[in-house]
């Protein structure tokens, strides 16, 4: 009489199988069980990471914004109804000082434009009223240094400012960016 065989299971098998064709509790091919278990848990605990740290992203970014002092944005370069004037149009942040108040600040802001070969160059400033730590809406006139029109075509700003309250002196910088006046 022929020995029973018995599976992964410890079921009796009447037919011959090769080891690698049963299946374990886990769902696993035997004689891989070791394997595929870690590499199951290594995905696993990956996963669970990459969400904690997309979890904390938003929140360590707005502790880094508020860190980095001083920032400038520029959305929008609007030619104004005098056409040696362009109105840039974006948010600062700084701070937080205490009550939200800088001592004082001042943001220089330029725009320069290409047009048929000579550079227009614009400069502005704005002072800033508001630092809590959140973004604050502009609206800066930066006008021609020799009184000839911005054109409705691409141009370049930049910034460069401080603010110094009670909280310390922040300072930023923004280099020559692309941007369109409209």
């Amino acid at each position: 009489m022929a020995d029973i065989m018995h599976g992964p299971r410890g079921d009796p098998v009447d037919r011959v199988e090769q080891p690698s064709q049963w299946i374990n509790d886990r769902g696993y091919a035997a004689g891989n069980n070791d394997r595929r278990g870690l590499m199951r848990r290594i995905a696993t605990t990956l996963m669970l990471a990459v969400s904690l740290l997309l979890t904390l992203a938003p929140a360590a970014t707005a502790t880094a914004a508020a860190d980095a002092g001083l920032t400038v944005t520029a959305r929008w370069a609007l030619l104004s109804d005098a056409p040696a004037t362009a109105v840039l149009v974006g948010q600062y942040t700084c701070g937080p000082f205490p009550g939200g108040v800088p001592d004082r600040g001042v943001i220089d802001l330029s725009l320069n434009q290409q047009v048929n070969g000579a550079t227009r160059r614009g400069i502005g400033y704005l002072t800033p009223t508001v630092c809590d730590g959140t973004p604050q809406w502009y609206a800066a006139g930066v006008s021609t240094v020799d009184g000839t029109a911005f054109r409705r075509a691409s141009a370049t700003w930049s910034a460069s400012g401080y603010v110094e309250g009670g909280g310390g002196l922040q300072h930023g910088s923004v280099p020559p960016t692309a941007i369109q006046i409209r």
